[in-house]
């Protein structure tokens, strides 16, 4: 267990009003939104790792709110109305990323998508048309635009594709370069007064007198 100094422990390891267990992006937009709603706050975030090792940068980087028969499979999943739910908590959180960060920052481009639907799927073309239609019109109010999705089988032979039956683009689709991201927003926080502190894993935790005491690889 490292040692620690009194000037260490009464500036990093003092007490905060609020602990985030997780640097990721959850515990970092966490973070951001309690110290707007919340400038006073006393807020600290640990992280077990040296960065953070979980989903937040080992993703893709896609930057996009439902492919054709994803948000199908969640009509049938979840229903409707959940589906819109989903389709409307996505589109937000990217707009609120592209309002809080410029987009060479985060690499973020909105250079559109395709969905391969393959010869092993048979999917009717009729059917198709029908799902993309009544997506378009659902989501039209969510992403205030007009046909985001549009049947492209010309582009099979373009791009060289075998096996593939039908292409759907979504031209609003984008990227972005996760790593950048986290680490943009990790900057926001701290300019904020957040403090974090890596390498820092939690063992235990317990409530005394109303106060909750962490256990930690470093020191209680």
């Amino acid at each position: 267990m490292q040692q620690i100094s009194i000037w260490e422990k009464e500036s990093y390891f003092k007490h905060h009003d609020i602990i985030i267990v997780g640097s990721g992006f959850v515990g970092l937009w966490s973070a951001y939104y309690l110290k707007r709603k919340h400038p006073k706050l006393q807020i600290l975030i640990v992280e077990r790792g040296v960065i953070p090792t979980g989903a937040s940068t080992r993703n893709a980087g896609f930057a996009c709110f439902g492919s054709v028969t994803e948000l199908v499979a969640d009509i049938l999943k979840f229903g409707e109305e959940k589906m819109l739910d989903i389709v409307k908590m996505r589109f937000d959180g990217l707009e609120k990323i592209k309002k809080n960060f410029k987009n060479k920052e985060i690499d973020f481009e909105e250079f559109g998508g395709y969905e391969l639907i393959s010869e092993s799927q048979k999917m009717d073309i009729n059917i198709l048309r029908s799902n993309i239609d009544f997506l378009n019109r659902k989501i039209k109010k969510i992403i205030k635009k007009t046909k985001a999705f549009r049947l492209h089988d010309s582009s099979i032979n373009k791009f060289g594709f075998s096996n593939v039956q039908h292409i759907i683009e979504n031209k609003f689709e984008g990227q972005l370069h996760s790593g950048k991201l986290c680490q943009a927003l990790l900057r926001k926080v701290q300019s904020m007064g957040v403090t974090i502190l890596n390498t820092i894993e939690i063992k235990n935790f317990e409530n005394l007198n109303g106060k909750i005491e962490l256990q930690t690889n470093q020191m209680n």
